[in-house]
């Protein structure tokens, strides 16, 4: 399903956006949504100093309020929070950032008018979207484990993929199918392949060719 509405409170001031040197660590597990994200932020002479911090964004999946809130490690604060929760909680994104708390009180404040009780929201997953699109390479959609797993296909036989969310249709130009960060994938000169400057994942997409062919 994809929502429509957008909230003319949903887009970030560009004053708010913040840089920083964050390197991420990533530990996939078996099955879509079970993914650890730990990042690690580095100096210039690379040292490392400390965790970065995320905000994150869940969903729950049957009366669509968003939690906003932050934490360094976003699996383990979803499985606390979906403790004694009958509504399972999805991911739909997060933000990568060394200043969580100031961020998140400014998105906090910018949905005020939205708020229920604590940090739960009235908001679509397109409330948050441009939020994510805004912060570039260190804005994460939650992926859906497999963007090119074939779930049908359409009228003239061309194989329809999952896609890298749940709740949109994103191009792997403005999202990386494979990180789900929205610095997007770009054809690389010297290598004549497609390049996410944050997961450095290379690829030519050439599988899938393979798959139209089957």
């Amino acid at each position: 399903m994809i929502w429509l509405r957008l909230a003319a409170s949903s887009l970030i001031p560009p004053a708010i956006y913040l840089s920083w040197l964050a390197t991420p660590a990533i530990t996939a597990t078996s099955s879509r949504q079970t993914i650890h994200w730990l990042f690690t932020e580095w100096t210039q002479d690379g040292g490392c100093t400390r965790s970065a911090a995320m905000i994150y964004f869940f969903i729950e999946d049957s009366n669509e309020q968003v939690k906003i809130g932050r934490a360094k490690d976003i699996e383990r604060r979803r499985k606390g929070l979906q403790t004694g929760n009958p509504r399972k909680l999805l991911l739909l994104g997060w933000i990568r950032t060394d200043d969580d708390v100031r961020l998140e009180k400014e998105i906090h404040q910018n949905f005020s008018h939205l708020r229920g009780t604590g940090e739960w929201f009235d908001l679509d997953p397109a409330d948050i979207l441009p939020i994510l699109e805004h912060f570039g390479i260190d804005g994460f959609v939650g992926t859906t484990g497999d963007s090119f797993e074939v779930i049908g296909n359409d009228r003239d036989g061309v194989p329809e993929y999952l896609g890298v969310w749940s709740w949109g249709n994103l191009e792997w130009n403005e999202c990386c199918p494979f990180c789900g960060s929205f610095c997007g994938m770009h054809l690389q000169d010297a290598s004549s392949m497609y390049h996410c400057l944050n997961c450095d994942t290379l690829t030519t997409f050439d599988f899938l060719s393979h798959q139209e062919e089957e």
